[in-house]
């Protein structure tokens, strides 16, 4: 039995296989990116180096930390020695008011998941996103700002253009909210009637005539390879707060209505 014994112990420890909490952790560096097509969403790049001799199944990747909030997002990348990947996930919206500790990648490497700190340039990078939405988020909170009808085919300075009107709603009482400067698009012009309206803090609503059409580019490439045609642009600030570029999207029955005038000025 004595004999039976010393060869179990000694044939047992040399094969054993560490566990989880044994294992080396993988040598990964991480930063967060937000690349250009993202932008005014909460889509961003967690950019992972694998700075090992070795290959890595990355099957998760989530940020917690600096007032990120999300869950996990699935994936299934094979990471490759001295590689660097972006795995896009979502930071989900904000915890405005819990943001002073710093934001941590959590990947699902080979099975298990591990803590990365995430560098400085991305901490900088998550923190600009975030004063950025979280300052939206106390705008929304406060007044909503959209473009809507009644719509009306008009002409100006000899242009057609399709006339609107920007509407600045109060949800809650409080600060006062500006509205400095309106922007269109590759193709579309977005222009106020007189001075644009923001909303005092006594006021309930306020409304500014805009007109929507063609800024002028008419050339085949900006008519037909337009991606980001009704993305147009109010810049609203809550006081407070920096200027927020709030998105104004019109609905697809007044896009086409807007095209509409878009060819018109473009064929005259």
């Amino acid at each position: 039995m004595v004999a039976l014994l010393t060869v179990a112990g000694c044939t047992s420890a040399p094969n054993a296989t560490p566990t989880g909490a044994e294992q080396a952790a993988p040598d990964l560096a991480v930063t967060v990116l937000q690349q250009r097509v993202d932008a005014t969403t909460r889509t961003v790049g967690v950019e992972t180096t694998n700075r090992s001799d070795v290959a890595v199944h990355v099957s998760a990747v989530r940020l917690s930390g600096g007032g990120t909030n999300a869950a996990p997002t699935p994936l299934d990348t094979d990471l490759q020695p001295g590689l660097t990947v972006a795995l896009r996930t979502s930071y989900g919206r904000p915890d405005c008011d819990d943001r002073a500790d710093a934001v941590v990648a959590h990947l699902t490497v080979d099975g298990r998941t591990v803590a990365l700190p995430v560098d400085e340039a991305g901490q900088d990078q998550v923190r600009r996103l975030l004063d950025t939405d979280c300052a939206a988020i106390r705008l929304g909170e406060t007044a909503s700002v959209r473009l809507t009808g009644p719509y009306q085919q008009t002409t100006y300075g000899g242009e057609p253009w399709l006339a609107g009107r920007l509407v600045v709603t109060r949800r809650s009482a409080g600060a006062a909210v500006a509205v400095h400067s309106l922007d269109g698009s590759v193709l579309i012009d977005l222009r106020p009637v007189g001075r644009l309206a923001g909303l005092p803090t006594d006021a309930e609503r306020a409304v500014t005539p805009v007109l929507l059409g063609s800024n002028g580019r008419c050339d085949a490439h900006a008519l037909g390879g337009s991606t980001q045609t009704f993305l147009l642009s109010a810049f609203v600030r809550l006081d407070g707060f920096d200027e927020q570029r709030v998105v104004l999207t019109p609905a697809p029955s007044v896009q086409n209505r807007v095209l509409a005038v878009v060819d018109e000025a473009c064929s005259s």
